[in-house]
């Protein structure tokens, strides 16, 4: 008889988010992170949520999801001269891990 432990959910938010201009003079940022050190087995994608009002609820903030082992993206349509926020969370086949920390981001002026 062979014992196997179920998959939890990951506990550990990724780390190390970053985020910066795709290129000099455009409204795409891309966002770059590391995976959480432990992650209670595969890490099946993540979840990008950003915003340019913190007071609203995590379900008002746009989601972006992101497949697999990716550990960046590439945010598109932002509004000019606006500070964006920004975290990310783990997913795995037993559900989502807790957020990032926050980072903000003033974009630039657009073409």
């Amino acid at each position: 008889m062979q014992n196997r432990t179920w998959e939890l959910p990951p506990s550990v938010a990724p780390r190390d988010l970053d985020v910066h201009l795709k290129d000099e003079d455009s409204q795409l940022v891309e966002l770059t992170w590391l995976p959480p050190k432990t992650s209670n087995g595969r890490i099946t994608g993540y979840v990008i949520l950003y915003t340019d009002d913190k007071s609203k609820t995590d379900p008002e903030w746009q989601a972006l999801a992101i497949k697999g082992d990716n550990h960046s993206s590439i945010i598109y349509d932002l509004k000019p001269f606006t500070v964006y926020y920004f975290k990310v969370q783990a997913r795995n086949s037993r559900g989502y891990g807790p957020f990032s920390n926050i980072v903000s981001f003033r974009t630039g002026q657009s073409k």
